[in-house]
């Protein structure tokens, strides 16, 4: 992603250019964001057959996500920092990770008029790390549809809210219990939480 050559004007994508394009090319090579400055853009179009990864750094994105592709956030930061309503589907985050669509792992809104996640049937937004607020009045709506995953060895959370933040909406959060056997193992029973 860093790399300004990679792209087809020779310049790091940044805010100044209306949406970031990524097309299916021949030589199967597409961004990576992993070290170096996060990347701060207004719209990101996806074409079918392409990606976009995101692995231990932040995109923030002030507009629209457009996914025909796969965009991997399962181990980074999206930051939603729009000037304006943004809205959000779990499908937006497709990647190549049989059971990991819709996952992203770090989630921050920083939209002081608010983001939106879709309600549609299948398309649940699955958070594994941190959903936080990078502003004291930003807002999100769930749609009902937003998830906090846990596994044997992570459980997702929300960050600290301040008094201008909420959170509107259901929110399922789960609760990853071992049910093998052996002394740091949960047998198998019923369970109250």
């Amino acid at each position: 992603w860093n790399t300004a050559s990679n792209w087809s004007d020779d310049s790091i994508p940044n805010t100044t250019c209306p949406t970031v394009l990524v097309p299916m090319v021949a030589i199967n090579k597409y961004p990576v964001l992993s070290t170096g400055p996060i990347a701060t853009i207004t719209n990101l179009q996806i074409d079918p057959n392409a990606s976009v990864t995101i692995t231990g750094n932040t995109i923030q994105i002030a507009g629209t996500i457009t996914n025909g592709g796969i965009f991997d956030v399962t181990n980074g930061t999206v930051e939603l920092n729009g000037t304006t309503t943004q809205n959000i589907e779990g499908k937006n985050f497709a990647n190549a990770i049989p059971g990991e669509n819709n996952t992203v792992q770090n989630l921050i809104i920083s939209n002081n008029q608010g983001v939106n996640v879709a309600s549609g049937a299948n398309d649940t937004l699955n958070i594994t790390g941190t959903l936080s607020f990078g502003t004291s009045s930003a807002q999100l709506t769930t749609g009902n549809n937003i998830t906090l995953k846990s596994s044997y060895s992570a459980t997702a959370n929300v960050g600290v809210l301040a008094s201008g933040n909420a959170i509107t909406g259901n929110v399922t959060v789960e609760r990853y219990i071992n049910s093998g056997t052996g002394a740091n193992n949960h047998g198998v029973s019923w369970q109250h939480l």
